[in-house]
């Protein structure tokens, strides 16, 4: 099963993204059999409805919703202390910790996330989570 980070969201809303068109096809794969991890729900809206993109959050809400047929998996709210601490003992600290979060969430439901994030893989790494970069 597969999970999208949000950097292959963001690309998929967004069809002047240069990667779009490279993600289209994870993304029907996902919509079909993946799941999303709940932190990229929020940080994909944050994105799209910033000022860069302006997107309205009616619209994010809609694009997000066609892969919500499955529940969202991610860190409970009573193991973030233990999250949080496992990630910064493994040197995984600033805004590198939301990306370990999101690799938390996806390991701990057996998901392979995949990315277009080249910066993210080294925390994805980290943290002993499957994924797949995708050629961009």
């Amino acid at each position: 099963m597969t999970a999208p980070d949000s950097s292959v969201l963001i690309a998929g809303a967004d069809p002047a993204h240069p990667f779009h068109a490279t993600v289209l096809d994870e993304l029907v794969e996902v919509r079909d059999s993946g799941m999303l991890v709940a932190h990229t729900v929020a940080e994909v809206t944050a994105v799209l409805t910033a000022a860069a993109y302006g997107y309205p959050a009616a619209g994010v809400g809609e694009y997000l919703s066609q892969f919500l047929d499955r529940e969202t998996v991610g860190v409970a709210p009573a193991d973030y202390p233990r999250a949080v601490t496992e990630l910064t003992d493994t040197g995984i600290m600033g805004g590198a910790l939301y990306d370990g979060l999101i690799a938390l969430s996806a390991r701990s439901a057996g998901a392979t996330l995949i990315s277009l994030d080249r910066r993210a893989a080294a925390t994805y790494r980290r943290c002993g989570t499957a994924f797949r970069l995708l050629d961009n």
